[in-house]
């Protein structure tokens, strides 16, 4: 059983589970510096300037640079272009000048808490503010916070910024919270969260502790809803397929496992290599090809 919750890391290491994108992005309101012989280097100044109903979304960055991060809609890569190139594919005006204003949008002071539908847990809590990293430093910290359960972090962001407030868009799975402030050189910051994945990884945290307390039957569906949620999420696929081997459907937990690889092959197939729950599928031919293909080719 993996325990770690599948993130996307995007702006440090460690531990920390982070969205898809995070740019930093400036409030409509932001102005960057001028340069000039002597004067001090801009502020980082970067925008939403898109959203689309499905999800995509244009980053304008000034300062240094000027140029554009264009996402497609659903879980496409990122592009990032110059003026001149945007202007000439097109991309930046593809969604609209600014996030469109039948968008949910929130404007608040900071630390903020707002209920929200998030896919699959009905309505809840999602909380934002100041706290400390696992070195003891500031962060800002969004976080799903439902009662009697442990917080799961959607992203954490280095409290360099001085926030005093936030704006919160939503277009279908993908929220964007910009958080405003005052700080020398960077002006503000704009994070992107996956609301499937935060759900879907909630789902699998509490499928774990039932799994944790022997209680399959239970953490059987609630793993399958996880998925559901967010078929890329490979941790709960994974942690379906140990459920599956455990419980004595093979055949079953080898479909689910192999889904799970095919997500992520390299990670997953070191755990599944050593994992007690999928001993009952260890001495399948079919597993051994598929966590350990090239040993599986050299055996007579």
């Amino acid at each position: 059983m993996e325990r770690e919750r599948l993130g996307r890391q995007r702006l440090t290491g460690g531990s920390w589970r982070f969205p898809a994108i995070a740019w930093v992005a400036a409030a409509s309101a932001c102005a960057c510096a001028t340069v000039g012989p002597s004067a001090p280097a801009p502020a980082q100044c970067l925008r939403l300037v898109a959203l689309d109903p499905a999800g995509g979304s244009v980053v304008e960055e000034r300062g240094l640079k000027h140029q554009f991060h264009v996402q497609r809609p659903g879980r496409g890569g990122v592009t990032t272009v110059t003026q001149e190139q945007c202007e000439g594919r097109g991309d930046c005006a593809l969604f609209g000048q600014r996030p469109a204003a039948e968008f949910w949008l929130l404007d608040a002071k900071v630390p903020v808490e707002k209920r929200l539908p998030l896919p699959g847990l009905g309505e809840q809590t999602l909380s934002l503010g100041l706290g400390a990293d696992r070195f003891g430093g500031q962060v800002w910290r969004l976080s799903l916070v439902r009662p009697g359960k442990a917080p799961q972090v959607a992203w954490v962001y280095p409290a360099e910024l001085g926030a005093e407030g936030s704006r919160w868009f939503r277009a279908k799975d993908a929220l964007w919270v910009e958080l405003s402030g005052r700080t020398e050189g960077l002006a503000c910051v704009a994070l992107e969260a996956d609301l499937a994945l935060l759900s879907s990884q909630a789902l699998d945290a509490d499928a774990v502790t039932l799994l944790g307390e022997g209680e399959l039957a239970q953490a059987e569906p609630v793993l399958r809803r996880a998925v559901e949620v967010a078929p890329f999420n490979a941790t709960a696929r994974y942690n379906l397929a140990c459920t599956l081997s455990r419980a004595g459907r093979a055949d079953e937990a080898m479909g689910e496992l192999a889904e799970a690889l095919a997500l992520e092959p390299l990670r997953l197939a070191m755990f599944a290599r050593v994992d007690p729950d999928l001993d009952p599928l260890r001495d399948r031919d079919d597993f051994k090809r598929l966590v350990d293909p090239a040993g599986a080719a050299a055996r007579p």
